[in-house]
């Protein structure tokens, strides 16, 4: 092996471990995904515990708890859920100027056939995406 190519591979190598896969301006799926199981176990708390520090200082965790307990649980069991599309944004009323993202999501229930599960999240400051806020019609 050269000179060059070992110093470009240890280069590779030092910017992959200072560089995890969720830092990134892109919103990957799974991120999403991961989160949204939080709620499909009926784990709000621990959804309240990873949102954004914005969505936390709006929305008290016990209030937060008893909106899903109203509003999603009805639904039943998650059947089905399709990623339909993300849209970026850097902004959106009511909120600071930040980056956003808003994935929408096509869901089947066992007590409703069709909804869409919109999650927003935003990059903090260390590159990680956290939610702000979710609605389901």
């Amino acid at each position: 092996m050269t000179r060059f190519t070992s110093l470009f591979a240890f280069a590779l190598l030092i910017t992959s471990l200072l560089s995890p896969c969720w830092a990134t301006d892109t919103l990957p799926t799974t991120v999403v995904e991961h989160w949204l199981a939080y709620l499909d176990h009926h784990e709000y708390q621990e959804s309240w515990r990873s949102a954004a520090p914005y969505l936390q200082r709006a929305i008290p965790a016990p209030q937060w708890t008893q909106t899903l307990v109203a509003h999603r649980e009805p639904f039943g069991k998650v059947i089905q859920r399709q990623h339909s599309m993300t849209e970026y944004k850097t902004t959106l009323p009511g909120v600071p100027n930040a980056r956003y993202a808003i994935a929408h999501f096509l869901t089947s229930f066992e007590k409703k056939d069709q909804a869409l599960e919109t999650v927003v999240m935003t990059l903090d400051s260390e590159g990680i995406w956290k939610a702000i806020g979710y609605t389901i019609k």
